[in-house]
C-alpha cells in the first residue's frame, strides 16, 4: 500500500477532511490537496514527518501500513514532551549536553 493510499484510509476511518488533516499535521492546504488528489506521487522525508506526528501513525504506517512498537513508543514520547511544552530542538540540546557529560 502506498504512502498517499494509507493517508486516505486513515482519514475514512477517522472521519477526517483534507482541511483536518491540513490543520493537525502543520502543512499547507494546496500541499494536501496534491497528495490527496495524488498529483503528488511522492512524499518527502518533511512531509511524511508531519503527517506522522499529526495523525499519531508511525512512517512505517504510512508507507507500508504497519505500525512498528518503537514508532508507537516514540510518536507517543514525543506528543508528552510536546504537551509539556518541551520542543523538538531542546530535547536535541538536552541529548547534547548529556553526550557532553558522558551519561
Amino acid at each position: 500500500m502506498k504512502a498517499i493510499e494509507r493517508l486516505r484510509q486513515i482519514m475514512h476511518e477517522r472521519g477526517l477532511t483534507q482541511a483536518d488533516v491540513a490543520r493537525m499535521c502543520d502543512i499547507h492546504t494546496s500541499l494536501m490537496n496534491e497528495i490527496y488528489h495524488g498529483k503528488r506521487k511522492t512524499l518527502g522525508m518533511n512531509t511524511l514527518i508531519k503527517l506522522s506526528r499529526g495523525l499519531g501513525v508511525s512512517i512505517d504506517n504510512l508507507v507500508f501500513g504497519e505500525q512498528s512498537r518503537d514508532d508507537i513508543e516514540y510518536i507517543n514520547l514525543v506528543r508528552e514532551f510536546e504537551e509539556r511544552g518541551i520542543s523538538i530542538e531542546h530535547m536535541k540540546e538536552f541529548l547534547e549536553w548529556l553526550r557532553k557529560i558522558k551519561l
